[in-house]
């Protein structure tokens, strides 16, 4: 009887042609992106003098965008003052102790 019952055959995977591209498409993605590791020169892994964040260029038609003050966008004017009153202060100082009072 269970012979007679009907048993799923298991058919032969017959790749498509969509399959095929499909495939090729991933492979290459995924080897462009390999190739861009730490053993091999990218233009996208230079950092140069200033480090470019990607969605946050720096440069733009040749010209500098608002994301060259980098981690200083989300201090407020009042600390950025601060700073630089301090930091003034300092060099200021500095200056005073090695050409005058030293």
């Amino acid at each position: 009887r269970r012979a007679a019952e009907g048993k799923e055959v298991a058919t032969k995977y017959v790749e498509s042609a969509t399959d095929q591209k499909l495939f090729e498409q991933v492979y290459t993605d995924y080897t462009a992106e390999y190739l861009k590791g730490p053993m091999y020169w990218h233009e996208d892994k230079l950092m140069g003098v200033l480090p470019q964040y990607p969605g946050e260029p720096i440069y733009m038609n040749n010209k500098l965008t608002s994301n060259v003050v980098g981690n200083l966008k989300t201090f407020s004017s009042n600390e950025l003052a601060f700073l630089a009153f301090l930091f003034f202060g300092i060099g200021l100082y500095g200056n005073l102790m090695f050409n005058v009072y030293d």
